[in-house]
């Protein structure tokens, strides 16, 4: 997972209420890591405004739609 997936992760946890122990777990990194990208996902918005949670997100759907579509393609459909 490359860091800007790590960082869409994150929101999305934290968004659903996630704990920085828990996202830590769930994606493999200590709670301090969960913590310094929080911190710079915060620095970023301040620097860039909301545009970056749209844009993060943004970008992790489309992964995750052209992962759903080449499961989609082997299945042949």
């Amino acid at each position: 997972m490359n860091e800007s997936e790590h960082l869409a992760k994150i929101m999305q946890l934290r968004a659903l209420g996630w704990s920085q122990k828990e996202i830590g777990k769930e994606l493999g990194i200590t709670e301090s890591a969960v913590s310094y990208h929080l911190r710079k996902l915060r620095t970023r918005s301040k620097e860039e405004g909301v545009n970056i949670f749209w844009e993060i997100m943004a970008s992790s759907a489309v992964r995750w739609l052209n992962r759903k579509m080449g499961k989609l393609e082997q299945m042949g459909i």
